[in-house]
This record gives structure tokens, C-alpha cells and sequence, in this order.
């Protein structure tokens, strides 16, 4: 039976991981050499090779020609189930960036997450905490005895008649 006759169900053989690791590799010296910064590099390979780790994972083909929408969508879906959204949504872009490259370099010839949307990540809003004297002057807390809040600017020194 060909690679290609293979069904879904089957453990994916060691050629189909060890060429999507080679394309990681080699996306990774194009990263390089459009000079992005090391610690992009390492996020996205790393990203891309959670992917390959849980399709090996879940049994699941692993072959780029393979891939479909259905298989990020579930790597996804995996991911926010564990994670943050935030977490899912970084993993999601390094995906994007990743499928981006290989249309480019004709390894495939339809990108999986083509229409894809990146999960939803709500806004969370941060709790502002303040000191009673954040919003005093700077002289109206010195004058009482007080001291000065540790954030406002020093004193300006008097000129004297």
C-alpha cells in the first residue's frame, strides 16, 4: 500500500514526520535569513512542531499534502482546551505563518487554514490599584509631613528674593 493509499486510522510512518521536521528545519533557516528575531524562530518551530507531535499523537496522517482544515481546527480546539486562548491564538498565527511558507515555496498547493479565523481571545481588563496620594500634588503631600509619593517629580527648588 502507497503513502498516499494510507487511511487516516493508520499510524503515520516515520518518512511522513521526518520530511514535515525537515520542512520545519528549512522554514527555520528562511526565518534566519530574513533576519527575524531568535526568539520568533523558536516560537514558530516550536509551534509547528507541537502540531507534528500531536497529529503523531492522535495517529492522525501527517504528510503536508494531507493536512486539512479539519486537522488544525482540531489542534486548535486541542490547544484551548489546555491552554489560554491567547496561548491557542499565538499557536494559531505561528500555524498561519508556517502555511504561508510552504504555498510559497510550492510544497503545497492550498494552504489548510485558508479562510480560517484565529480563536477568540477576550479582553481582559487589569485591575488599576492607587495610593490616596497618586492623586495629591506633590507639594500638598510634602507640606502635611508626609512623604512624597515615590513616583512624583522631585521638588523644584525656590529662588529667593
Amino acid at each position: 500500500m502507497s503513502r498516499r493509499a494510507q487511511k487516516p486510522s493508520q499510524p503515520p510512518s516515520r518518512d511522513e514526520r521526518a520530511e514535515l521536521e525537515a520542512l520545519i528545519v528549512s522554514w527555520e533557516r528562511s526565518l534566519r535569513a530574513a533576519n527575524k528575531s531568535p526568539r520568533t524562530i523558536r516560537t514558530y518551530g516550536d509551534d509547528a512542531r507541537l502540531l507534528v507531535s500531536w497529529l503523531s499523537a492522535h495517529n492522525t496522517v501527517v504528510s503536508v499534502e494531507k493536512l486539512t482544515r479539519a486537522h488544525i481546527e482540531s489542534f486548535i480546539e486541542d490547544q484551548l482546551s489546555r491552554h489560554k486562548p491567547t496561548t491557542a491564538a499565538v499557536r494559531f498565527r505561528s500555524l498561519q505563518q508556517f502555511f504561508k511558507w510552504l504555498l510559497e515555496e510550492g510544497e503545497i498547493s492550498v494552504s489548510p487554514m485558508a479562510r480560517m479565523r484565529p480563536p477568540a481571545v477576550p479582553e481582559t481588563i487589569m485591575p488599576i490599584r492607587t495610593h490616596r496620594l497618586c492623586f495629591r500634588r506633590p507639594c500638598e503631600a510634602s507640606s502635611r509631613g508626609g512623604s512624597r509619593h515615590p513616583l512624583s517629580p522631585a521638588p523644584r527648588p525656590r529662588m529667593l528674593p
